[in-house]
């Protein structure tokens, strides 16, 4: 069942389901409200600023005022503001109606409407005086593109909150309380515009690369920091306005391709007698719609046979020993094409979700006549494809050493403790747990943990608790601090950390200790650039318990270490 704060979607209760849509491989959660959003009374104009952009090019930079002399008519966005001065929540009841908050921007105080036509539902009570506004972007409305994907992270977020505040009962300094409002990152400027509106202290997202340069112009003038997990790049980066802002937490580019090319380099001659010999290693990589980004990368940093991926190519010794097939909208066909002229030793799919259900069976058919099929060197990126787990079971071929994978590293008690809790937080009903979270749901869910921690910080460093998005930017150094105490994510990590951070250093009034932040997939431990680089494992199939497993052998950054050299076995 449901646990914690209720998710609220137009001012009403959520019941959250989740259901599993495909053969284990696709969850969804469904967000059902209770009962149809309550709107206004009828007025002369519009009711939502949608409304105004519909009348054509003269209310172009028009909204919908709610308050005060103008309501109902569109007027320009700034009137829109200072119709709604306030001094705190209540009296946004009076100037906005049911639903507003009392949000303090650019240096004034507006009411603002929690939930919009781009921001639906929110976690938490937004309402009570002094609360502390996050936002969490994402595919996370049912019409979304990556919906399937992103469904997870709303409960993730959840889960973060829920075990901070309602199951510790931890409140910010000025005991102030923490709610989350959820929007669409398909609409990443009007998103994040709208949370800044809210006073929003900290984003975590998008999950696309695409949103995160709208969102990064949007917070820069506010100093909102933005926290990703789901990224492998910072597009913003060239954006001066939001230097310091935005923190990477997720598997970045160059290092999943560094890996790779030192796993290549080092088992070429296990692979080569494995698949039947050769000059050198052929290695084709595999790109959907969602990693073509890796296309120019791949070519110039993967190496293998002592030369990069592009050189490869064009190397007559080993008949182009590279090649890259770019899926399109399932086309079966010409992948298969492109493995049967091109003859690999070594397929490197850097797709996600489809590849298992769509294409692995029937590559793996094709490989039933004569010669040895080649091996597969799968990176788990943002899901954890079930493809091989589950042809495993049929297909004698496919044997544990055909298979071979790089995720970030983990710890696996720490995963299964979170994915109980995530399956039982998820629960449709009592002793049916949820679905098992995917990484992106499990990087949600270790951000906003490390994000409540550094707004604990930020917020016991003021006399009355009040603190601003750049102050939580520097509160992250606060809580990964190489040196200090070690802290888990999770509810286990949630009291020490508190404790230590509450602790003074010396006789200082505004100084305090420090902790060391640990997450699920990451350690948090960021460059000068607000990276934090996932050290990548290699994992293997074990085809008796169809299990994926790590191997304890870890790349460093040049090559692997620890657990057992070789192929899987």
């Amino acid at each position: 069942m449901c646990q914690g704060e209720a998710i609220v979607f137009g001012g009403q209760p959520l019941k959250l389901r989740l259901f599993i849509v495909s053969t284990g491989v696709l969850l969804a959660l469904c967000l059902l409200p209770s009962c149809s959003k309550v709107v206004g009374a009828s007025v002369l104009q519009c009711q939502t600023d949608g409304d105004c952009a519909d009348r054509g090019p003269d209310f172009v930079g028009t909204a919908c005022a709610t308050g005060g002399p103008s309501k109902g008519y569109c007027v320009d966005e700034l009137a829109v503001s200072q119709n709604g001065e306030c001094t705190a929540n209540a009296d946004c009841v009076d100037i906005s109606g049911p639903g507003s908050i009392c949000a303090r921007v650019g240096g004034a105080n507006r009411c603002q409407r929690v939930v919009t036509e781009q921001c639906p539902f929110y976690v938490g009570d937004p309402f009570v005086e002094r609360t502390v506004v996050f936002g969490v972007m994402g595919d996370i409305a049912p019409t979304d593109i990556r919906y399937t994907r992103d469904v997870g992270i709303v409960a993730a977020a959840k889960l973060a909150v829920d075990e901070f505040q309602a199951d510790k009962g931890i409140e910010l300094n000025g005991k102030r309380r923490v709610s989350i409002v959820f929007c669409k990152q398909s609409t990443p400027r009007a998103s994040s515009t709208h949370l800044v509106r809210l006073g929003a202290k900290a984003i975590v997202g998008p999950t696309e690369s695409g949103a995160l340069v709208s969102v990064a112009e949007q917070v820069a003038p506010e100093k909102v920091p933005v926290f990703t997990g789901t990224l492998d790049e910072n597009p913003a980066a060239a954006l001066a306005q939001a230097a310091g802002l935005i923190f990477l937490t997720g598997a970045e580019r160059g290092s999943m391709v560094d890996a790779l090319s030192a796993y290549l380099t080092e088992n070429k001659m296990p692979i080569l007698a494995a698949t039947g010999g050769g000059v050198g290693l052929r290695v084709l990589t595999v790109l959907s719609q969602d990693s073509v980004g890796y296309e120019t990368l791949l070519a110039e940093k993967l190496t293998f046979n002592g030369k990069t991926a592009i050189q490869n190519q064009s190397d007559t010794a080993c008949d182009a020993c590279y090649r890259n097939v770019k899926l399109v909208d399932g086309d079966v066909a010409a992948l298969l094409s492109a493995v049967a002229t091109f003859r690999p030793n070594v397929i490197v799919p850097i797709v996600d979700s489809t590849w298992g259900s769509t294409y692995l069976s029937p590559l793996e058919a094709s490989f039933a006549g004569p010669g040895k099929p080649p091996l597969y060197l799968h990176p788990f990126r943002l899901e954890e494809d079930a493809g091989y787990r589950v042809l495993r079971r049929t297909n004698p071929t496919l044997v544990n050493q055909r298979v071979a994978g790089l995720w970030p590293r983990r710890s696996s008690s720490t995963v299964a403790s979170f994915r109980d809790r995530y399956r039982l937080a998820t629960s449709p009903r009592p002793n049916v747990p949820g679905p098992t979270p995917n990484v992106s749901a499990t990087r949600v869910y270790e951000t906003m943990s490390l994000v409540l921690l550094a707004a604990y910080s930020a917020a016991r460093s003021t006399p009355n608790g009040a603190f601003t998005g750049a102050d939580l930017a520097r509160a992250v150094a606060n809580v990964t601090a190489k040196g200090a105490p070690p802290i888990q994510v999770g509810p286990l990590g949630i009291l020490p950390a508190v404790q230590t951070l509450n602790r003074r250093l010396g006789a200082s009034e505004s100084e305090f200790e420090r902790v060391d932040v640990d997450g699920i997939l990451t350690t948090f431990e960021f460059s000068a650039n607000q990276v934090a680089t996932s050290p990548w494992e290699i994992w293997c199939l074990d085809g008796t318990k169809e299990a994926y497993e790590g191997t304890s052998r870890v790349f460093d950054g040049s090559s692997f270490a620890g657990g057992s050299p070789g192929l899987c076995n």
